[in-house]
């Protein structure tokens, strides 16, 4: 019995019918499209097999000059994309900023040279390894491949790579975000910490020592918030309230 099921358009050459995807692609000089089901596997693994296929079925060859294409020169492309999105309010101003600190500090020095075709998975594992063995913390980790990873995307967009290699990673070399490590102050640190602060931000500080807020919390408080706590212990990343 034929299925009752449709195709639903995901996107340009991939559908979905029920949990199964499809993809499709034109010969070059053909009018007939061919079609290839992908199974149940996950959207970006789709994406990935559309673009294998797609190039399989219209014999596409890169351009010469962008798979010559270094990271460095289409990070740069990519990021004034950014910085143009930025201009048009589609991008906030902190975004941007950990996109472009995360590509100047972290991952230029590693790839910017190198043929972005030449990236390989095991290359992306090893930095991703290098970053944890140099003491980042797993959310700083996570930051810094994701403009690695959508660098890549573009370059696949532009015509520069086949398929993004930062897709192919598997679920256990993924960085994942986790909790730092947490020093907390004792009496005598929160002490030195108030004398230290300057009368501008000694009230904001004091808040967020007694309250348990995070750090960005005191400064987007209503000004008429009010708190009030006994004993309190801080962490680097929150300041906690302490009952006992």
């Amino acid at each position: 019995m034929p299925s009752k099921q449709k195709r639903v358009r995901v996107e340009r050459g991939l559908y979905r019918m029920g949990n199964y995807y499809h993809v499709c692609a034109t010969p070059p000089g053909s009018r007939t499209v061919m079609w290839r089901a992908l199974g149940k596997v996950r959207l970006m693994e789709a994406r990935r097999l559309r673009d294998k296929f797609a190039a399989e079925v219209q014999g596409a060859q890169l351009p010469a000059s962008r798979t010559r294409a270094t990271f460095g020169e289409l990070a740069a492309e990519w990021l004034a994309e950014q910085n143009a999105r930025l201009e048009v309010g589609e991008l906030s101003p902190r975004t941007y900023e950990g996109y472009e600190l995360g590509l100047r500090c972290n991952v230029l020095p590693v790839f910017g040279s190198r043929q972005v075709r030449g990236i390989t998975v095991e290359q992306l594992v090893g930095w991703i390894r290098g970053l944890r063995r140099a003491g980042y913390a797993p959310q700083s980790v996570v930051n810094y491949r994701a403009p690695l990873r959508l660098v890549l995307r573009f370059a696949v967009r532009r015509g520069a790579l086949p398929a993004n290699p930062a897709e192919q990673l598997t679920a256990a070399e993924r960085p994942k975000a986790g909790l730092g490590r947490q020093r907390v102050l004792d009496k005598h640190e929160m002490e030195q910490l108030l004398s230290a602060a300057t009368e501008r931000y000694r009230v904001a500080i004091a808040c967020g020592l007694f309250a348990g807020l995070r750090l960005s919390e005191p400064g987007g408080a209503p000004h008429r918030t009010v708190w009030d706590a006994s004993h309190t212990r801080s962490t680097g990343n929150r300041l906690c309230v302490s009952r006992g």
